[in-house]
């Protein structure tokens, strides 16, 4: 008798626990942080999750960096009317993209019609102003300096940093309404100690296992390209050499933060610019120093004129960013961001094009590879899209020479100008 008091008891104990933990499961909110989208593929993509967890979509991103003519400015005291004309900036601007940069303070509800990037400005800025810092050291000196300390910061006083960068991003997100983003914690890496980068991807996996983008190299960074004295290799060498020079040293940096990225870029508008076979070779340099991990490459272009030399028309100018951007396309690339100079109040008409014309030819893009074809500045992909259709994607990055090829699934040969992207169904 006594024993089948105390087993009701005990019964009567755990029902009355699980009573209220169904009650409290029921009314505490079900995401205190945010839920993953996102993945890497094995051929190269970011996949992107649909309506289920096992259901997921290739994500071809076009990116921006930059709104020409948006107020980034967060006044209080703002009119209706003033703010309801920078959401319809914002939305007219980014109609055609799907990726938009945006710092986490400058984050609003209304942008919930895009993925955005992010963490870029405010990561570095938490390693170097979080409160903790000023009780262990001075944060005055170089980038370098500071980088340096950062480097030699206690395991877990940076561990405590990161994290606490980590949250206050999420939660700013999330307090918009926003769980729809992807990570840029560092920009321009290259320089970073790769104890701290490699210490931010681990922390965001733990997070919330999320996917990061490293932009590795950036314009104005003569570390990586200079023969010595800050002078610019590209000026000391012959083309050849130069190349050779640019596909070992970005497979290398590549193969040194490989363990502080998922996806990974480079931005380099004026070499791209000068050499648009150069972009194709950096494609290539990306994935040969990432030989052990599945990755992908997002590769950053000018878009309203950084690398524009005087006296170039704006239509030619175009012309080389289009075939930069499909010679990218060609060679793995699997996302395409535009850097905009925010002195520039709008958009050009040329890039609104060609954005629009990625944006129809994402369903060729994403489609299966049939076969890849490179040869000199001759660069051409063919592929079968999911209604079974064949297309061709080919380049010719030589400014002033016709190039002709066979192409093999058309039998035909393809004669191409200068700088001509051609897109054809077969």
């Amino acid at each position: 008798m006594n024993l089948l008091i105390k087993n009701s008891h005990c019964m009567i104990r755990y029902f009355f626990i699980f009573i209220v933990s169904l009650l409290c499961s029921f009314f505490m909110p079900f995401n205190i942080f945010s839920q993953t989208s996102w993945r890497i593929s094995d051929d190269g993509w970011v996949m992107r999750k649909k309506n289920t967890d096992k259901d997921y979509e290739k994500f071809f991103a076009i990116g921006l960096w930059g709104i020409p003519g948006y107020d980034y400015t967060n006044k209080k005291n703002i009119s209706l009317r003033s703010d309801l004309g920078n959401q319809k900036i914002f939305r007219d601007r980014t109609e055609n993209f799907n990726l938009v940069y945006m710092h986490t303070n400058n984050v609003r509800s209304f942008m919930n019609t895009q993925t955005l990037i992010v963490g870029t400005s405010e990561i570095p800025w938490y390693l170097n102003h979080h409160p903790i810092l000023k009780s262990i050291v001075e944060n005055k000196g170089s980038v370098i300096d500071q980088r340096k300390r950062i480097e030699n910061l206690k395991g877990e006083v940076r561990k405590k940093i990161i994290k606490d960068a980590i949250s206050y991003i999420d939660k700013t997100l999330l307090s918009q309404g926003l769980n729809n983003f992807i990570w840029a914690p560092i920009d321009e890496v290259v320089g970073w100690p790769i104890s701290v980068t490699e210490q931010i991807f681990n922390e965001i996996k733990k997070y919330n296992n999320d996917i990061v983008f490293i932009d590795l190299l950036g314009n104005g960074y003569d570390r990586p390209f200079s023969a010595g004295g800050g002078r610019y290799l590209r000026s000391q060498v012959d083309k050849d050499s130069f190349f050779d020079f640019w596909y070992n040293n970005v497979s290398s940096i590549t193969s040194t933060y490989l363990s502080s990225g998922d996806i990974f870029g480079v931005n380099s508008f004026n070499d791209f610019y000068k050499y648009p076979f150069l972009v194709g070779l950096t494609v290539d340099a990306i994935f040969e120093g990432a030989q052990t991990k599945d990755i992908a490459v997002w590769i950053f272009f000018d878009s309203n004129g950084y690398s524009k030399p005087v006296g170039v028309k704006v239509e030619d100018f175009y012309k080389n960013i289009k075939c930069q951007v499909y010679t990218s396309i060609v060679h793995g690339a699997t996302g395409v961001i535009f850097w905009n100079d925010l002195t520039k109040r709008s958009l050009s008409d040329s890039l609104e094009f060609l954005v629009g014309e990625l944006k129809i030819n994402d369903v060729i893009f994403k489609g299966f590879t049939l076969s890849k074809y490179t040869r000199g500045d001759i660069h051409c992909l063919t592929k079968k899209t999911s209604d079974g259709s064949m297309y061709m994607i080919a380049t010719n990055t030589s400014k002033d020479s016709n190039n002709v090829f066979y192409h093999n699934e058309s039998g035909s040969m393809i004669n191409l100008s200068p700088l001509q992207v051609l897109v054809r169904k077969l």
